[in-house]
């Protein structure tokens, strides 16, 4: 299992075919996208100056169900347990994971989850 960090623009933003909640669709050119997998947790923020409240924040999580390759220019991520984390949690705040912040799709470590679990005050779910 691993964890990633994807970038989610607000609704209406994304020329992409994703589903609020349901599934997550990505090039799969992007650095990393080939690696997403069954059973990975990903965790969704929102870019700087997107005009929501959650700008630059961590928002919500989820895990993939199903990644599938599509017509060789997309891939789909089925999610379940899609969960709203009640206090969106600033990047800024638990050291921004992203390597490149031009990347949409960065793979995280257990610590950031952990620090991302915390700060948001629902460390139940935190990774041991």
């Amino acid at each position: 299992m691993a964890y990633f960090l994807l970038q989610k623009q607000p609704g209406g933003q994304s020329a992409w075919d994703d589903v609020y909640g349901n599934s997550y669709n990505f090039a799969q050119r992007l650095a990393n996208a080939r690696s997403l997998c069954e059973n990975d947790t990903v965790f969704f923020y929102r870019p700087e100056n997107s005009g929501t409240t959650e700008d630059g924040c961590v928002f919500a999580t989820a895990v993939v169900a199903a990644a599938t390759v599509g017509d060789r220019v997309f891939m789909d991520a089925c999610l379940r347990d899609y969960v709203v984390i009640g206090r969106p949690v600033p990047l800024a705040k638990v050291g921004d994971a992203r390597r490149n912040a031009q990347r949409c799709f960065q793979t995280v470590t257990r610590q950031f989850v952990h620090d991302v679990l915390e700060a948001s005050g629902d460390n139940e779910g935190a990774p041991r």
